[in-house]
């Protein structure tokens, strides 16, 4: 890959909300809860608390395995424990295309001569 390290810019403001992810079943959006309203029922109530994280030195390739095993779609990078960016599976998908593509012209160019 052109770059092995995951490039973050912070966005705190965002991000500091978002310290645990919610699932679709955790919010009560999938098959997991009956609920219809969620307006009264507190957050710590419903958040994954034991939230997966990853560093900003973690590899791509790494970071899509950590989603796949973990069957997650946002994965908040902790540096010094403190929450400097959240990848999501689409940002992971689009630099694994981005490196293809340079790759495939790399090797157009090198065929080429």
């Amino acid at each position: 890959m052109r770059s092995s390290k995951v490039v973050l810019t912070a966005v705190a403001a965002t991000l500091a909300v978002t310290m645990s992810a919610c699932s679709k079943t955790d919010t009560g959006t999938g098959s997991g809860s009956g609920s219809s309203s969620g307006s009264a029922t507190p957050v710590a109530d419903i958040m994954t608390a034991d939230v997966v994280t990853v560093g900003p030195e973690d590899s791509v390739e790494h970071c899509m395995r950590v989603c796949t095993q973990h069957r997650i779609r946002q994965l908040p990078v902790l540096d010094g424990g403190r929450v400097v960016g959240v990848l999501s599976i689409g940002d992971l998908v689009k630099a694994v295309i981005d490196d293809q593509g340079e790759q495939i012209e790399h090797l157009q160019r090198y065929i080429a001569g």
